[in-house]
């Protein structure tokens, strides 16, 4: 009798939780490619830029080409982080709110929530999407200007 009652505790012990083991979907490897060619587009639009505007020296355009196209991935990347921590959702709910009140003439036969407490419980409820691709492509173009740079530096 005392084996059993030791048997079923063991069976009603909690678990720790742990993560599930993320692996590269073919949503994730979509999106990393078209990261890596919009951001490959951007580079060498302001490649060109620089080069037939500005600087006929190619080295400080290739630098100025990675950098600002690593770096603007890398702050959209900060962006969408913090709309999905929630930061804008009280802007997003007074411009809908605004828009309802423009446009329907009853507002209550709109999908908008009827309060903010509300909306927000809806948007918590919504999964979030993983974007990390758009900071690694960021940060391989960011990290590639950098390089580009050191050696610019000791060429002077």
């Amino acid at each position: 009798m005392l084996n059993n009652s030791n048997n079923d505790k063991k069976e009603t012990e909690i678990k720790p939780y742990s993560k599930p083991t993320r692996k590269l979907t073919l949503e994730y490897i979509i999106g990393l490619v078209i990261s890596f060619v919009v951001n490959t587009l951007i580079c060498v639009g302001i490649f060109c830029y620089e080069y037939y505007s500005q600087s006929e020296f190619l080295y400080t355009c290739l630098v100025d080409a990675f950098s600002i196209s690593g770096l603007i991935l890398v702050l959209l990347y900060i962006l969408v982080l913090f709309s999905d921590k929630g930061v804008f959702d009280g802007l997003s709910y007074s411009v809908q709110l605004v828009f309802n009140n423009i446009f329907y003439r009853n507002i209550r036969n709109s999908k908008l929530p009827s309060s903010y407490s509300e909306y927000k419980l809806m948007k918590r409820g919504k999964a979030k999407t993983n974007v990390s691709y758009m900071l690694f492509v960021g940060l391989l173009f960011l990290i590639v200007g950098i390089i580009l740079l050191i050696p610019f530096y000791k060429l002077r």
